[in-house]
């Protein structure tokens, strides 16, 4: 069977028509290795003319196909659905705005005859000496045009994990974080055949891009890039791996450049009753490091008008539902006049009735 037979390419865009047609003229250019393979846009119903391009495309290039979604989906439902739909041996799921050199396709093509798993064809967060490092290769793998992967890896459970995990924006790491705790060992290309080509100054990259931000679910509307990998890679077995592909995450260029920012953003971001979950998917998967850091950020005083009751309100709710979850000990011991709560080791002592009211 040749490579055509076995590899979907599965381009998945919303009114980006213009980058579109750019993809495909990357793709599908005199003498490129990849002009007769099965490409499918799958359209998260569009309102510009993508419809009209593919067309068009199509005409003179009858192996591309083009699907439209009744809905907007998202562009993690639309991801999720090109893994369901996936009906060759290897999918590859691209973006519409990204940047392609085939030069080294003939690796790709071995490393598919080899019954590889899961092929890494993006490197610009993959450096030399930590090419074989699982937690470098699963940031890299958060940009979903830098993995082809093995529908063999698919299965009821995985694909179940991919559609819960649409909140996330990373549904596409899924089968990786199995392969890994199944021992998989990725495949990494030499030299990179897709490059991220985002251009922040002058597209818009919502997550929620297309949709009435005003009725977005509250954790939905207000996920952050970390929060949404901290659920995804939750999954690891090893918890020190875990936490290794976090760490390195935090600091890259792409995210938050340094520890500092991190600190910041999250001590901003999910500081009240609404957001308080968010914080906890963070917490529950980082070192312990960063949780002495945000143990501390969460307990300062921000409010000296109120009285110990009040401001540590909303973060005695947040340690205490993280004690459920795994680190912390609560206990409450009851006298004549006041309690002593202790709380991750640190002991409140407050008056039976708050002062406020």
């Amino acid at each position: 069977m040749s490579i055509r037979e076995k590899l979907q390419i599965i381009l998945i865009t919303y009114n980006r028509a213009n980058k579109v047609q750019k993809v495909l003229e990357q793709f599908f250019y005199k003498d490129s290795p990849v002009y007769d393979y099965d490409f499918l846009v799958l359209d998260n119903n569009s309102t510009d003319n993508t419809k009209e391009i593919v067309e068009q495309f199509a005409q003179t290039h009858p192996n591309v196909k083009y699907r439209k979604n009744k809905y907007n989906l998202g562009i993690s439902g639309n991801i999720a659905k090109a893994m369901e739909i996936a009906d060759k041996d290897y999918v590859w799921i691209i973006g519409d705005d990204d940047i392609y050199d085939f030069s080294n396709w003939k690796e790709v093509e071995n490393a598919i005859n080899n019954n590889e798993k899961i092929i890494c064809v993006a490197r610009y967060a993959l450096p030399d000496k930590y090419k074989n490092n699982p937690a470098y290769q699963l940031l890299q793998l958060t940009f979903i045009t830098g993995g082809i992967y093995s529908t063999k890896l698919f299965n009821d459970t995985i694909i179940k994990n991919v559609f819960d995990n649409i909140y996330t924006i990373f549904p596409h790491i899924c089968p990786t974080v199995q392969f890994i705790n199944d021992n998989g060992k990725i495949y990494v290309v030499h030299k990179a055949i897709s490059d991220n080509g985002m251009d922040m100054a002058t597209t818009d990259y919502s997550y929620i891009r297309g949709t009435d931000a005003e009725q977005v679910y509250i954790r939905t509307k207000t996920l952050s890039w970390i929060v949404g990998y901290c659920n995804v890679i939750s999954k690891l077995k090893d918890r020190t791996l875990k936490e290794h592909a976090i760490d390195i995450a935090i600091p890259h260029e792409h995210i938050y450049q340094n520890y500092e920012n991190f600190y910041n953003h999250i001590k901003t971001a999910y500081h009240d009753n609404e957001t308080f979950m968010q914080f906890i998917d963070i917490y529950s998967n980082i070192g312990e490091n960063h949780k002495q850091r945000l143990k501390k950020d969460f307990l300062e005083d921000t409010n000296p008008n109120k009285c110990d009751i009040c401001k540590l309100s909303t973060k005695i709710c947040i340690l205490y539902l993280l004690n459920k979850i795994k680190d912390f000990i609560y206990s409450m011991k009851k006298t004549e006049d006041r309690r002593v709560l202790t709380i991750m080791g640190f002991k409140i002592k407050t008056r039976r009735r708050c002062k406020c009211y």
